[in-house]
């Protein structure tokens, strides 16, 4: 087998989701605030590793390590793995083999050999009751599919609320409050800046034009100096 066998990258979402249309999916999910989110979160989180076999040029197996903190065998954490899958054309070549490998390499490093630190509470009780509910019932087997339906979607619900809006408007809002705390410093005029211009324009006549994020514009006459 030929090619790198590595870890994601960050602007590989899109081509890791056609990848996983090999493994069970009918279609990958509408891009939307939640979605990018999540795939931040995912990044960012050191017990998450999304392992990948590239060759041609393009991503041609996965598989899915997750490291869970654990209490018992001196507080050592196990590994997870899933999702792991080939594309149709390039099966029976170790692609995913490689992966898995990698899995287990990964798993055994001593960077991994101490469990993450505890992040800050996300879940209520009623968010964990939801989880627990939702995990019987699918170990239970036989349940009505609209029931599951909808403790999926409840579930997911109280999850993704937790995750910070990456939107425009929850930027503005943030900066918002910030200037009102008192006068501001160029870190946050910067900020303020790239959130709510989208353009800078420059007449010929010295006019200067901001083109806002809103769709509204601002234009200032440049002074004449006597």
């Amino acid at each position: 087998m030929s090619g790198a066998v590595r870890e994601v990258r960050s602007g590989e979402l899109e081509e890791l989701l056609e990848l996983y249309t090999h493994l069970h999916e009918k279609g990958t999910p509408p891009e939307c605030p939640a979605r990018a989110a999540l795939w931040e979160k995912l990044l960012a989180d050191p017990s998450y590793h999304i392992i990948v076999a590239e060759r041609d040029g393009r991503l041609c197996a996965s598989c899915t390590l997750v490291v869970v903190p654990n209490l018992t065998r001196d507080l050592r954490p196990y590994g997870l793995v899933e999702n792991v899958v080939t594309r149709r054309e390039y099966r029976k070549r170790g692609l995913a083999s490689a992966c898995l490998n990698r899995a287990r390499e990964l798993a055994q490093a001593p960077h991994l050999i101490t469990a993450p630190e505890p992040q800050r509470a996300a879940s209520g009780l009623d968010a964990i009751r939801r989880q627990n509910e939702l995990t019987q019932a699918l170990n239970r087997g036989g349940e009505d599919p609209e029931y599951i339906k909808s403790l999926i979607l409840t579930s997911a619900a109280q999850r993704y609320s937790q995750i910070p809006d990456p939107t425009p408007a929850h930027k503005l809002g943030q900066l918002r409050a910030r200037l009102e705390e008192g006068s501001a410093d160029g870190e946050t005029l910067s900020a303020l800046l790239e959130a709510a211009v989208r353009a800078v324009r420059l007449s010929p006549g010295g006019t200067v034009k901001l083109e806002l994020a809103s769709g509204r514009s601002i234009t200032e006459e440049k002074e004449e100096s006597p």
